[in-house]
């Protein structure tokens, strides 16, 4: 009987796989210690039919190779659009390759390679396989740049889909925030508070549909200073509107087009996901736009949220009825 070492050296060499570029190796790290959100577990010791586990969080200390920067640090538009391409590619080769979905795509989880410039995907942590077995959970992520589909239904199970739907906001927020555009200070507001920083989960992901779909809160007329990133801004819409409109449910069809006695019926044909089956229709986004010869170098300003922590205390007044005293607004604390 041969030996372990004899069937290996005579077993054909398998080819070794390629790395996956853009993405952090962790050098050594340790474990700290475990610890628990007080305020979130008093308050599930109050609610007995809160079926979720305790919310425990390991820490950890990682050392890792590639040393970076920010990802807001960016200096102009098309760096911006590289390094989040580079971070996006990264996600699709791991997704194709394991199966894994990252489910935390955030400027705080992108940095610059302080070396070469190119985009990094770090912060691994909440990615889990799609198809895997997993406790009931809540979604999470980062609120600010999760899906519109993951905030206004808590109990959908996070794809990638939504990983790519978070791309988009990246973008968005960073370009909205350092990046010249025409969108007007008062519009600009509403954008911030309503899309990203709305207190109530249900309602920012319907302002983030709505923006998506009907170009709410931005307009049809938005543009940046650097023309391909209007358009791809534009492109990238399409596609993730489509799947918003697959994931809806089936509409009846409408009374004119039934014949008289026919029992009202949903739709017949099904729906298909023809955008976002795949990574393809978004990266065919970045590869257009990147090989565009429009972009600027000179187009990055100030930070336009600096009031942001002011929009975010002020008291709200919203219009409302008043028993009594007819329409008028309500000023909420």
């Amino acid at each position: 009987m041969p030996q372990s070492s004899d069937v290996v050296a005579s077993s054909p060499t398998r080819p070794r796989p390629r790395p996956i570029r853009c993405v952090t190796i962790s050098l050594f790290g340790e474990f700290i210690n475990i610890c628990y959100d007080a305020a979130n577990l008093s308050q599930r010791r109050t609610t007995p039919t809160n079926l979720d586990p305790a919310p425990q969080r390991f820490h950890h200390r990682l050392a890792v190779s590639t040393p970076g920067r920010p990802l807001d640090t960016f200096t102009c538009s098309k760096q911006l659009m590289q390094a989040v391409s580079d971070a996006f590619n990264a996600h699709r080769h791991v997704y194709e390759r394991c199966g894994i979905v990252h489910r935390d795509i955030s400027p705080m989880n992108m940095y610059i390679d302080a070396t070469s410039g190119r985009g990094i995907l770090n912060d691994w942590d909440l990615a889990t396989h799609e198809h895997g077995k997993r406790p009931r959970e809540r979604t999470k992520g980062t609120r600010e740049f999760m899906s519109s589909q993951l905030l206004m239904d808590i109990t959908k199970q996070h794809t990638f889909q939504d990983d790519l739907e978070s791309f988009v906001y990246v973008v968005l927020y960073l370009g909205l925030r350092y990046l010249k555009h025409n969108l007007k200070p008062h519009d600009l507001r509403f954008t911030l508070k309503y899309v990203f920083r709305e207190r109530d989960r249900e309602m920012r992901g319907w302002a983030k549909e709505q923006m998506i779909r009907c170009h709410k809160y931005i307009g049809r007329d938005f543009a940046f200073a650097a023309a391909p990133l209007t358009r791809w801004v534009k492109n990238v819409f399409f596609p993730v509107a489509q799947y918003h409109e697959y994931l809806k449910p089936p509409r009846p069809i409408p009374k004119w087009l039934m014949k008289d006695g026919d029992e009202p019926e949903l739709e017949r044909e099904p729906r298909v996901n023809r955008f976002m089956a795949d990574h393809s229709a978004i990266a065919m986004c970045f590869e257009v736009v990147l090989k565009d010869s429009g972009w600027l170098h000179d187009d990055r300003g100030g930070d336009a949220f600096v009031f942001s922590d002011a929009v975010e205390d002020a008291p709200r007044k919203v219009w409302r009825w008043v028993s009594g005293e007819g329409h008028r607004y309500i000023q909420y604390p």
